[in-house]
């Protein structure tokens, strides 16, 4: 230990830890290199003035970074507000968010809502859980997961184990909380199963894998079979289809998901986008931003034409009012229904009317070798006779 006035530094293979007016500070080199190196230095040379200025530097760089959200005591990093020691796994992924200039806020949602986590064997799994695995989340503090699922001959999307629970793109899937086995040490057990990317990757490499996002309050265990890389979960989203490589990213935008997140939910956490109050406020948008407000506001895509924005008006106030948004529900003009096949093939566009319109007999119209324009034709006097307006 050397003194040097009233700091001192203990320098340990790769560690510093500096003590300035009962206040400690530990430098480890492997996640904070720029700093180590500052300090060794100062420390080699003797400069007392310029090692204090580090020390205050360096524990101030937090505070400045979470915005006065958290604060470093003791070589301890804590809530600022609550005083609440931050868990040492959250106080890791921090420094690696810091060191990337990447946001604080999307880990800090996360911390938020692991709080809420009724289970304290899971907050405790779920710290191990981060701390192996490179899972990236959303800016809403959400994990991304993934999940190898089997697709029927309808192009919907199932559970590979039982086959019985839809997992098409946009469904969330849950089951009661009490039904989640909590004993980590189960390894196949009763829950709803998504697990970390390599995973998915290595034992589901012939089937179809979709991403999902799992609120960390939901989570249920993290088995500790498979090196702890999969979880049981109460619930969860499934958000598009995972790409082929796995992610390396800490946060993944919410824009690269093919379903997002519930405006709602978005809401909660600053995402605080002014909702449209009348079909009228949306004609006052430009057509790529209705289609981009709809998207937020209900996860689903308008695929027409952006240049004609009167359709995409009109398909956006069906898409709202379909979704329970309040300011659209109580519509009161008349909507002419429309089948929209932008973009959809034959056989896409065939499973979608049997599904439907069953009592139309789709095999007879298509015939044994269906063409996509011909069955267009062949379908729009029939739709038309129904009310239903074919949207191509």
């Amino acid at each position: 230990m050397s003194k040097i006035q009233d700091i001192k530094a203990l320098r340990s293979g790769d560690s510093i830890i500096l003590h300035y007016k009962g206040e400690v500070l530990n430098i480890q080199k492997s996640s904070r290199p720029a700093d180590f190196k500052r300090v060794e230095k100062l420390i080699e040379s003797g400069d007392i003035d310029s090692l204090v200025e580090a020390f205050i530097d360096i524990k101030g760089a937090i505070e400045k970074y979470t915005k006065d959200k958290m604060t470093v005591d003791a070589g301890v990093l804590f809530d600022k507000a609550t005083g609440e020691q931050i868990p040492t796994a959250i106080a890791k992924k921090l420094i690696e968010f810091k060191n990337k200039n990447a946001d604080f806020l999307p880990l800090w949602r996360f911390w938020q809502k692991l709080k809420k986590n009724p289970s304290a064997n899971s907050k405790a799994q779920l710290y191990t859980f981060v701390e192996r695995n490179k899972i990236p989340i959303t800016e809403l503090g959400d994990l991304v997961m993934e999940k190898g699922v089997y697709m029927k001959e309808d192009g919907s999307l199932w559970d590979d184990y039982s086959k019985t629970i839809d997992n098409s793109i946009g469904m969330v899937v849950e089951m009661p909380r009490n039904k989640v086995t909590d004993d980590p040490k189960q390894g196949c057990a009763s829950g709803l199963h998504v697990a970390a990317p390599e995973y998915v990757k290595q034992h589901y490499s012939q089937s179809i894998i979709v991403e999902c996002i799992v609120n960390p309050m939901h989570v249920g265990s993290v088995p500790e079979d498979c090196d702890f890389t999969k979880m049981r979960v109460e619930r969860y989203q499934v958000i598009g289809l995972a790409k082929k490589s796995s992610k390396q990213e800490l946060v993944i935008k919410m824009d690269d998901f093919v379903m997002l997140p519930k405006m709602d939910e978005r809401r909660e956490h600053g995402f605080n986008e002014v909702p449209m109050n009348t079909a009228t406020d949306l004609m006052k948008l430009t057509a790529k931003k209705i289609i981009s407000y709809v998207r937020k506001e209900t996860g689903k895509r308008i695929t027409l034409d952006p240049k004609n924005k009167v359709s995409i008006a009109k398909r956006a106030e069906e898409i709202l009012q379909a979704a329970g948004k309040s300011e659209f529900a109580n519509s009161k003009s008349t909507k002419t229904k429309e089948v929209v096949v932008t973009e959809k093939k034959c056989a896409e566009i065939i499973a979608m009317i049997k599904q439907e319109f069953p009592e139309i007999d789709m095999d007879s119209l298509a015939g044994n070798d269906p063409r996509r324009g011909k069955v267009i034709a062949k379908l729009l006097p029939i739709l038309k006779g129904k009310g239903v307006q074919m949207v191509d």
